[in-house]
């Protein structure tokens, strides 16, 4: 089965990929975008390989991996 490849925005503490993780989803989480400092830090305690974006309204989307789900937090 392919993986299912995910670009989560607004990532908070890591909501959506905690969520597809309870599902046993067959994911990968290609990147994030997340600009608040201590969400930043926890995200990157529970997930530290992933890449943070940034500013998802600076990110050029021509280096974006390609993804298959788009998920963002709530504010």
């Amino acid at each position: 089965m392919k993986k299912l490849r995910v670009f989560e925005a607004f990532t908070g503490y890591g909501g959506a990929h905690y969520g597809l993780k309870r599902t046993n989803a067959n994911f990968e989480i290609i990147g994030i975008s997340e600009i608040q400092k201590f969400a930043i830090e926890l995200y990157h305690k529970n997930f530290p390989s992933i890449t943070n974006f940034g500013d998802i309204s600076k990110i050029n989307i021509n280096k974006l991996p390609d993804f298959d789900l788009f998920t963002g937090g709530f504010p």
